[in-house]
């Protein structure tokens, strides 16, 4: 997998979700009755895989793959880049609540995709599937992970 192929992709869903996250957050709460900052903004937007960092809620956005589907795209310099974005959140013992902000976080995060789905222009975003992993820490919380898979095509001459 080439780097500037993968520093694309990693680089427009990182501008682009930190830039327009806040308004779609914004915009769920107003769509489902809550109150203005009850989806509380990312402490950060990292370009990283960060499984051991416990910052709640944490976006992390990186690269997990990437392949030219043909001939014709290598002589092209295009790539397929499979990125993640992921939420990393941690909840007390209310487990329903957890789940519910986990779904609206995660519908917020759809959204700046759907809406920007060029990156700024740097290339195409397709969300290809959505997960969700719950995991106990100590008896007090649980960390949550909801993930974007998203094909990020780039050309990169």
């Amino acid at each position: 997998m080439s780097g500037k192929f993968v520093k694309q992709a990693v680089d427009g869903l990182h501008t682009t979700m930190s830039a327009g996250l806040q308004a779609q957050l914004t915009i769920v709460e107003l769509a489902e009755g809550l109150s203005a900052g009850d989806l509380t903004p990312p402490v950060a937007y990292i370009k990283a895989e960060a499984p051991l960092d416990n910052t709640s809620p944490l976006i992390q956005i990186y690269a997990t793959a990437g392949a030219h589907a043909d001939a014709a795209e290598q002589r092209n310099s295009i790539m397929s880049v499979m990125c993640m974005v992921v939420l990393s959140y941690s909840s007390g013992v209310n487990l329903v609540a957890a789940e519910e902000f986990i779904m609206r976080y995660t519908w917020a995060m759809s959204e700046v995709i759907y809406n920007d789905p060029t990156l700024g222009g740097i290339g195409s975003a397709y969300l290809e599937a959505v997960s969700h992993a719950a995991d106990e820490g100590d008896s007090s919380t649980t960390r949550h992970l909801s993930a974007l898979t998203i094909r990020v095509d780039v050309h990169s001459p």
